[in-house]
């Protein structure tokens, strides 16, 4: 029994250290040494989530550095 919560342990730690960087695209094997999230494609895009300005008046403190792709409810 001990022997299995020891090898469980393990390879919970390698799994954790080892999903500390995600990337998606043509080579998902090959990150960035600095990059949390990477990106890589040839025909397609990052979508931000969209919020409205009725949704913006809601985010009371927003953090610093936060993104925000605001859509105006008239165009």
């Amino acid at each position: 029994m001990r022997r299995l919560f020891f090898s469980f342990s393990f390879l919970l730690i390698i799994f954790v250290a080892d999903a500390q960087q995600l990337k998606l695209g043509n080579n998902p094997y090959t990150v960035h040494k600095s990059a949390v999230l990477e990106l890589n494609s040839t025909n397609q895009g990052l979508l931000l989530v969209r919020i409205s300005d009725t949704n913006l008046i809601n985010i009371m403190a927003p953090p610093d550095g936060m993104l925000i792709y605001f859509t105006p409810t008239q165009q």
